[in-house]
């Protein structure tokens, strides 16, 4: 775990990444990053991928979500946690 808080141009480049999917590119096109974190900061982030997730069925009593993009299910964070908690690569 990384022992400070990601610098501008690395929460640009999470907040792209994060958001890379054909499903999530119309609604973040021409943001910046800050925006993009904005945007979708309760929304759950795969911990595998770390991209977003949708919540699945459980989100409410075990915050279970499922990605997408990888396919990892299970229990999941929500952006602004990760971002706070230091839980990116």
């Amino acid at each position: 775990m990384r022992s400070e808080m990601a610098s501008g141009n690395e929460l640009d480049k999470i907040a792209r990444h994060a958001a890379d999917a054909p499903i999530w590119r119309a609604d973040t096109h021409g943001m910046t990053g800050q925006q993009i974190l904005k945007l979708y900061k309760t929304s759950a982030i795969c911990p595998r991928c770390e991209r977003l997730a949708f919540r699945d069925k459980g989100w409410q009593a075990r915050r279970i979500a499922r990605c997408p993009r990888c396919g990892w299910r299970g229990r999941a964070v929500t952006v602004d946690e990760y971002i706070t908690g230091n839980l990116y690569k």
